[in-house]
């Protein structure tokens, strides 16, 4: 099948996809299952690293985490989903092959009502398909629309390392950029596109722009898509501060609709996040407060 072809089968099987308004107020006091608009932003976070910052205040993690708008990717084998929570379940695989097993095989996690497709330069992900990621997600959303699941599309940076014409001399996010990833990606199609950011999550005038011009290539692909950005305590383990992470989320929430947050239990990396997550919330209850 040429990549013209995967990716017009594709887009005719996308029903899911709902855009969301790119102002959102942090937190969920709103009731659940209105995300963006000024009210509660998307989040992708996985059930570990959900955990680690239960571990340091289970209530800011319920503010934040328990509604419909959150993703938990359920990382762990063998983890129950938070028994009573509202966020909706998600499947992460790294390679299209292991997915079609599972579908073949009936053996997707029964309650996953998303599936993320984390492709990287790493062994998770089969070198034919990091040679070709447009091909490879689009065969994806279709598999996974076909089945009933949101696409969650979240191609690594580093896999320009992997395509023709790649220049190591260069930034691999300007390569991602001039390579066409996000253009692609969200147009693959997929419910929901992610930024893997996070590696310059400490370079606010950068993450800023990067973000930008990769949520605008998404957009004009699919302009349906919910675009998402990666942020991160301790990216590629450079740590990051507890303003420079709040900064890269108050400055780009106008771009995109949502974050996905990595967090390791490594200390101080939940506490940071926590106190972040403070901050938004604090932010927050202001806004919505009314003016006298």
């Amino acid at each position: 099948m040429t990549l013209r072809l995967a990716i017009s089968a594709a887009i005719a099987l996308c029903t899911a996809c709902v855009p969301l308004a790119a102002q959102s107020t942090f937190g969920s006091t709103s009731p659940p299952g209105q995300c963006g608009a000024g009210k509660t932003p998307r989040w992708i976070i996985a059930y570990s690293a959900l955990r680690n910052i239960q571990n340091v205040d289970k209530d800011i993690a319920s503010y934040f985490f328990n509604n419909p708008c959150t993703y938990i990717d359920e990382d762990e084998q063998g983890v129950a989903f938070p028994k009573g929570w509202a966020s909706v379940p998600t499947a992460d695989y790294r390679s299209y092959a292991a997915f079609q097993a599972d579908i073949t095989a009936n053996a997707v996690r029964a309650n996953a009502k998303a599936i993320l497709y984390d492709n990287e330069i790493w062994s998770d992900t089969p070198a034919s398909e990091q040679a070709a990621p447009a091909a490879t997600e689009a065969l994806f959303a279709k598999l996974a629309h076909a089945n009933g699941y949101l696409f969650i599309a979240t191609p690594a940076t580093d896999l320009v390392r992997s395509q023709p014409g790649y220049n190591k001399a260069k930034p691999d996010q300007d390569q991602y950029l001039s390579m066409g990833f996000p253009g692609f990606s969200a147009g693959a199609p997929a419910d929901i596109y992610n930024i893997q950011a996070q590696a310059i999550v400490a370079d606010t005038a950068s993450y800023v722009s990067y973000v930008a011009e990769a949520a605008a290539q998404g957009r004009k692909a699919n302009p349906n898509v919910v675009v998402l950005a990666g942020i991160s305590p301790a990216p590629t383990g450079h740590t990051v501060t507890e303003d420079q992470l709040y900064q890269a989320i108050v400055q780009t929430q106008s771009i995109v609709s949502g974050y996905w947050l990595n967090v390791s239990a490594t200390s101080p990396q939940p506490q940071t996040v926590v106190q972040v997550l403070r901050r938004l919330q604090s932010r927050s209850l202001r806004q919505r407060r009314p003016r006298p």
